[in-house]
């Protein structure tokens, strides 16, 4: 089979010189009584079998080291770009000092050492001697260079250590290109041969105190990442049952919060390398939720409804998408309480947006965070008008451009004329047509729509008083109340949009039962533009006064 992936055979050596040693760390006395304090000399010393290394120390490597029996301190060592700085940290991540009196009485002269490739927040506890790992809140769970079982050596206040550090043992290393946004929210699964690979064959890296045991973690749902400058790592612990050095066929699977990509191939995987797949935003990949919006163009929609956030009432603007599908603001404060054209008279979040303005220099009005009872003279930005588009934002972790709004005539063709192929549906008599369906989803009425191609969870509770889909569908003939009942659903690809309502100056009407939703289309060059909407009754679209505050749901290009 031809092979799909680049295989990058990790042949790492360090730059410059083959070890560089610690300047001696001379800790100042905190009081008469205090122990002498130590000094450490640690040369970190080039791997022999170099297939493991990195290609060089970077300015601001961080080296953690632990040692056995001492479970109240670590030390830290930080690359300048030409030496080594040692730092000690107690459990509340203090800096302090190690004196003569930590090291005795000490039963194994043994430390482990641990690097990352990215920064992280370390965690001591102090009763246990674990020293944990974390990025922006989550558990590290990606590849580091690391030694366990180090020999270490006190001669009076000297503490003498040599550090090869290499990459955990028996580790596969994969690193995939394009992906955006928060690279928590991604696994990496692999499937050889049509058999899942479970912990029984791959396992994730733990990043608690790092030594054999720890690393062949119990079984994890799906191998976590770790962004780097282009998109993000991912490893796992594997066994050599799984053939490792022979060819094998692969499938990798990647899931976000809003779709799967596979592909699949022949490899040779080996212990201690990394390999790079194709990047993300390639069409190596296949996308596996995918709704047709013209005889040739597909998309899929953004994980939640757009959000803006003020702490500043309006000065400034942060960009986010709802927590869950089915979140929408409601009548908050901040949501209603309209200051003017530009600003909020408290801070908040808002989700109901005007379409007042397209100007690049103003990014209130440019995006509609709000609007005000008069018109604006739009005479000098009519094209521009025609051309509106919130993607164009840099929203959460997702780079400007990422995301789109989606056109009148794609939502016309979404809705009435894509051709779907489901199975499972309940009660699904004309599942053939089914894309859309109106529904109650963890109490809140909205719209569901389905992929183009959608099997339904078998093991999931749907009620209600009918099971009618597209136009004569209505909120109470489709109910899913269990949260996790409706998260299977959006690992099947479901999409759901909450009816939110609209707000008209400082009043929100219809929650609940109407949902407003901008398209990235004006009406005319003054004063509308169209929204689609839908009811219990109507799923259409019409044009809007863009003082009018709408939803907005962003979509992504196949």
């Amino acid at each position: 089979m031809k092979k799909l992936f680049i295989t990058l055979c990790a042949v790492f050596a360090l730059a410059a010189c083959s070890e560089s040693n610690i300047p001696e760390i001379e800790t100042p006395r905190q009081n008469e009584n205090a122990s002498s304090p130590v000094t450490f000399n640690i040369t970190v010393q080039q791997q022999g079998d170099t297939k493991a290394r990195k290609t060089a120390w970077a300015t601001g490597d961080v080296i953690y080291i632990m040692f056995r029996d001492i479970k109240t301190k670590y030390l830290t060592i930080t690359y300048n770009g030409s030496t080594w700085t040692a730092q000690a940290y107690d459990g509340t991540n203090a800096a302090t000092t190690f004196d003569v009196a930590d090291f005795s009485p000490v039963t194994w002269c043994i430390a482990t050492a641990v690097h990352f490739p990215v920064a992280v927040d370390a965690s001591l506890n102090s009763e246990t001697g674990v020293l944990t790992f974390q990025k922006d809140g989550d558990d590290v769970k990606t590849y580091y260079l690391w030694q366990t079982g180090a020999d270490y050596t006190l001669d009076g206040a000297n503490v003498n250590l040599t550090l090869t550090l290499q990459k955990p043992y028996h580790t596969v290393m994969f690193h995939i290109p394009g992906i955006q946004g928060n690279v928590d929210d991604y696994k990496l699964y692999i499937t050889k041969e049509s058999v899942n690979l479970d912990y029984n064959t791959w396992r994730s890296i733990n990043s608690g105190n790092p030594s054999y045991e720890d690393i062949i973690n119990a079984a994890v749902d799906g191998f976590q990442g770790v962004a780097d400058a282009d998109g993000a790592l991912f490893a796992a612990f594997v066994f050599n049952g799984i053939g490792l050095g022979e060819a094998q066929n692969y499938t990798f699977t990647v899931k976000s919060p809003v779709q799967q990509y596979t592909i699949s191939g022949s490899l040779t995987l080996n212990a201690g390398y990394q390999y790079s797949l194709p990047a993300l935003s390639s069409n190596k990949w296949t996308p596996k939720f995918k709704f047709s919006v013209s005889s040739t163009k597909k998309v899929f929609f953004a994980p939640g409804n757009l959000q803006a956030t003020t702490t500043d009432n309006g000065a400034t603007w942060t960009w986010n998408f709802a927590a869950h599908q089915y979140d929408y603001i409601g009548n908050a404060t901040a949501n209603t309480d309209i200051n003017g054209v530009k600003t909020v008279s408290q801070n908040g979040t808002v989700d109901l947006f005007g379409y007042v303005g397209v100007s690049a220099a103003d990014a209130n009005d440019c995006y509609g965070i709000n609007n005000s009872t008069d018109y604006r003279d739009y005479g000098a930005q009519k094209s521009d008008m025609l051309k509106h588009d919130w993607g164009t934002l840099e929203i959460g972790s997702y780079p400007a451009g990422t995301w789109r709004s989606i056109k009148t005539n794609e939502i016309d063709y979404l809705l009435n004329t894509r051709t779907v192929s489901h199975t499972n549906l309940p009660d699904g008599t004309n599942s053939s047509e089914a894309r859309f369906t109106r529904a109650t989803v963890c109490g809140v009425r909205g719209l569901i729509i389905f992929p183009d191609n959608y099997n339904h969870p078998n093991d999931i509770t749907v009620t209600g008083s009918s099971r009618s889909y597209n136009a004569s569908s209505a909120f109470n003939s489709f109910i899913v109340s269990a949260e996790s009942d409706w998260n299977k659903m959006v690992d099947a690809g479901a999409v759901f949009l909450p009816a939110a309502g609209l707000r008209e100056g400082t009043t929100i009407s219809d929650a609940g039962t109407y949902g407003n939703y901008w398209t990235g289309d004006g009406y005319n060059e003054y004063s509308r533009s169209y929204c689609w909407y839908f009811n219990d009754t109507y799923c259409t679209y019409a044009s809007y006064e863009r003082k009018k505050g709408c939803s907005v749901r962003l979509v992504q290009d196949l």
